[in-house]
């Protein structure tokens, strides 16, 4: 057997102990996820070799579990479509987007500059980035430029694929922010809908939706998402993206005008201070994503799309 082979044994079996050890929520049907999923992650994890894609620790299939109202076998289906979509996408999203250095050691950075043009149009016209603060609870806390975001012009151009593998690349660096010290701890979401245009979004919603599904891929990586700065008739556009989720999720939203300040603190447990200045704060803008109109004729990837559909 090889060192590799055995490493990944060893890692195996401390799993298989760390489940039989863990005593924490809803133990009994932690354990019953895993005796369902175990067999593939196995498999998996011999075959990539990276166990970071795989998800498999307790306190993951807790958030397996809570997604899908503690169903046992629900909660091991979704961990199935999640294991898959992570090894066949995550690595290439992480990857181009300059991102990914090594899974195993989680080492994570937005660059200015992507190694590809297709991570390159991600870091441009991307609209989501987690910020360099922690929530007053110590939690993550993700910006979305959603209002910024050129819906039309990424359909003109053919981008949306580009802006699909940014968005999970940044899903991703807030999952793996959110585990990363062995606790539960989930992010808070703060959707600035500034400059947003209504009837640009309308006719491209099912660009929207497909962008909004790849969150299916991340267990309970959000406690609360609060829309900020929505504009007259947001609440219709939503009322037709929210389709995709279940009563679990809608729960977790909050949508505020203008005059947000004391119940985002409220609902998300920010410091509004913390926040860039174009929310009202006093950090610098340059912490979110720039998210940059689209430009005509710009240069298209031409190698294979990130997702097949």
């Amino acid at each position: 057997m090889t060192s590799t082979g055995s490493e990944t044994m060893v890692a195996q079996e401390a799993r298989s102990e760390a489940h039989e050890a863990y005593d924490g929520p809803e133990a009994s049907k932690v354990r019953a996820v895993w005796t369902l999923v175990r067999d593939e992650a196995q498999r998996l994890e011999r075959r990539d070799g990276s166990s970071f894609l795989l998800l498999t620790e307790p306190l993951m299939l807790l958030r397996f579990l809570r997604a899908r109202d503690l169903d046992v076998e629900a909660a091991a289906a979704m961990w199935h479509d999640s294991a898959a979509f992570r090894c066949a996408k995550v690595p290439r999203a992480l990857h181009e987007m300059g991102a990914f250095e090594d899974g195993n050691g989680w080492s994570w950075r937005f660059h200015d500059q992507a190694p590809t043009v297709r991570g390159t149009l991600g870091c441009r016209h991307g609209h989501a980035r987690r910020a360099p603060f922690l929530s007053k609870d110590g939690e993550p806390v993700l910006i979305w430029r959603l209002g910024r975001l050129d819906v039309s012009g990424i359909v003109r151009e053919g981008i949306a694929d580009v802006v699909a593998m940014a968005q999970v690349a940044h899903l991703e660096d807030a999952l793996q922010a959110c585990r990363r010290d062995d606790a539960y701890v989930r992010a808070r979401c703060v959707a600035d809908l500034t400059g947003l245009r209504i009837s640009a979004v309308v006719p491209n919603i099912k660009h929207v939706k497909r962008m909004l599904s790849l969150t299916k891929y991340y267990a309970e990586v959000t406690k609360s998402v609060t829309f900020v700065n929505a504009p007259f008739g947001f609440q219709t556009v939503w009322d037709l993206v929210s389709l995709l989720l279940n009563d679990h999720m809608r729960s977790k939203v909050k949508i505020l005008g203008t005059d947000f300040r004391a119940a985002l603190a409220q609902h998300a447990c920010i410091d509004p201070e913390k926040l860039p200045k174009s929310l009202g704060g006093q950090a610098s803008d340059s912490i979110m994503a720039p998210c940059l109109p689209v430009p005509k004729n710009i240069t298209l990837p031409t190698d294979a799309p990130f997702l097949d559909d």
